[in-house]
């Protein structure tokens, strides 16, 4: 059963979203979940053994899985989505995914990103800036919140930003570990 979005504005203008907002969006979500990665090194643990850990990588691929997938279904989006003013919506019938297709979606990522990122980056050259992922769960991405250019550029910056402190603490942590 697919759940029917909420009505729009009469006044909204509802586009496709393009390249730059979905990337606000992804890399708000990466940050939430980069959050409790460095908590846990900057407590002094070592990273080596959290990356060769089998039980790190199934707890990341289970709560990716729900992270991805339940929200698209249920509100459109991911937290990082919503945040951005983005609805993800069935291509056909404007209706949020079913199950199914949010999760057909998030194993679609899985397909665009081994095609050496061309899954990602043919999405800003089709007619309705449907990325790999988008075109196997057969929806798009609408920007139903139009926010100023400004805050996209200000999200992706501070991404830039905090990943680069981020990249810093993994290095140090991981350099440690190997001393």
């Amino acid at each position: 059963m697919t759940a029917t979005p909420p009505p729009l504005p009469a006044t909204m203008t509802v586009a496709y979203a393009g390249a730059w907002r979905r990337m606000a969006a992804i890399n708000l979500d990466l940050l939430l979940f980069t959050v409790p990665v460095v908590a846990y090194l900057w407590t002094g643990h070592d990273l080596w053994p959290l990356l060769t850990s089998a039980r790190f990588w199934a707890g990341s691929a289970v709560l990716g899985w729900g992270y991805f997938t339940w929200p698209t279904h249920r509100y459109g989006g991911t937290p990082g989505k919503l945040l951005v003013g983005l609805r993800v919506q069935d291509e056909q019938t404007g209706a949020l995914l079913s199950y199914g297709g949010a999760v057909a979606r998030y194993l679609g990522y899985y397909l665009s990103a081994l095609t050496l990122g061309m899954g990602f980056l043919m999405q800003p050259f089709t007619q309705k800036q449907q990325a790999l992922h988008d075109k196997i769960a057969r929806c798009v991405v609408m920007d139903v919140r139009r926010r100023p250019a400004w805050h996209i550029w200000l999200i992706n910056l501070a991404y830039c930003v905090a990943s680069m402190g981020v990249d810093a603490v993994l290095e140090v942590r991981l350099l440690d570990s190997f001393t």
